[in-house]
């Protein structure tokens, strides 16, 4: 999982040239959290090409957090400067999508203010974080 930062993979590479942005959590010296954020559109894991968002919309893919790190609030402290960041640039909605049958990101997108929209994308559906410039109550 976490491996690949280390060696900084060709699909990190990828993401880079993309104009993807990483946010990252690192304890000491080892990376233990990161989340990546596109701003192109949104793609399911298995697609190249990239479905429209709103102009003021980014889409959070790709995030994972170690298993010794977990409930730590690093999720919450990622995404808060993911927001902070981005409503700084004029974003206001985060977009991501989540296999209906993984309860764990489901729930970890609830906790930080997700919420479902009225679509679905093969099993995925799509989730929305409007309005965070109020991000400071996130950590």
């Amino acid at each position: 999982m976490l491996a690949s930062i280390k060696g900084m993979s060709a699909d990190w590479e990828r993401r880079w040239a993309r104009g993807h942005v990483c946010y990252l959590a690192i304890v000491g010296c080892e990376p233990v959290s990161y989340v990546w954020i596109a701003f192109d559109g949104w793609r399911l894991a298995d697609e190249d090409d990239p479905h429209a968002l709103p102009e003021s919309a980014a889409f959070v893919y790709d995030g994972i957090t170690l298993p010794a790190w977990r409930g730590k609030n690093l999720f919450p402290a990622l995404m808060h400067a993911a927001a902070t960041d981005l409503a700084g640039s004029g974003y206001s909605e985060l977009y991501v999508l989540v296999d209906d049958s993984n309860i764990a990101p489901q729930h970890a997108f609830r906790k930080v203010g997700f919420e479902f929209t009225d679509k679905t994308v093969k099993t995925y559906r799509v989730l929305k974080f409007a309005r965070f410039r109020r991000c400071s109550k996130l950590v």
